[in-house]
């Protein structure tokens, strides 16, 4: 199982070169509690209404110009309210980390904004404790393992409630389309962890 070490962070002062239309913007990265081995969560939101900012998609690139975790475009742009943009961890992440988060439009044809970022390593968290569940990927239902009480919400990877479930009963996934999702604790040390529906 890999491990995954990030910072626990609340909202990142992000500084920029005069991009008003991205001063509007206010964005809360990374959230540690639905972080997955393999993915990064942040939100955002726009104060104002002179930029929507056309099919976003957020990307993090390293000191070296990696790209090293990027979203797949969900939304039509950034309103008013909180959205979740999950983003697909490509390399792997060290501490301290510096570098830059950008955010593009148009399906990663325009870049719109850029805001230098640090991860210290100061309030590091270790991400190993995971829902055991099986199988994964499938079609039909996963049973979630080693787990007898709690319970548990299903989202789409853009962090929408399907449904919740108990700990103790096998979750039915056959109307589910195609794709990935997240099945996350609604409380106790559990991270969320990634499923593929066939």
């Amino acid at each position: 199982m890999k491990k995954l070490l990030i910072a626990l962070l609340g909202f990142i002062p992000f500084s920029g070169s005069t991009q008003t239309n991205c001063d509007s913007l206010v964005i809360n990265c990374c959230d540690a509690s639905l972080l997955a081995e393999d993915t990064l969560m942040l939100t955002a939101h726009n104060d104002a209404t002179m930029e929507i900012f056309s099919y976003p998609g957020f990307r993090l690139i390293d000191g070296s110009s990696t790209i090293v975790a990027e979203e797949t475009v969900n939304y039509f742009g950034i309103g008013f309210s909180d959205q979740t943009h999950y983003l697909d961890v490509l390399q792997p992440i060290s501490l301290p980390f510096t570098g830059t988060l950008e955010l593009w439009g148009g399906f990663y044809d325009t870049l719109y904004c850029t805001f230098n970022l640090t991860i210290s390593t100061s309030g590091m968290l270790e991400f190993k404790n995971e829902i055991q569940m099986y199988p994964n990927p499938t079609n039909d239902f996963i049973f979630i393992e080693g787990v007898n009480e709690g319970e548990f919400q299903l989202t789409t990877m853009d962090g929408k409630v399907i449904r919740t479930v108990n700990a103790n009963q096998s979750v039915n996934i056959q109307d589910l389309p195609s794709g990935s999702y997240f099945l996350v604790p609604t409380s106790g040390p559990l991270n969320p962890t990634k499923f593929i529906k066939h």
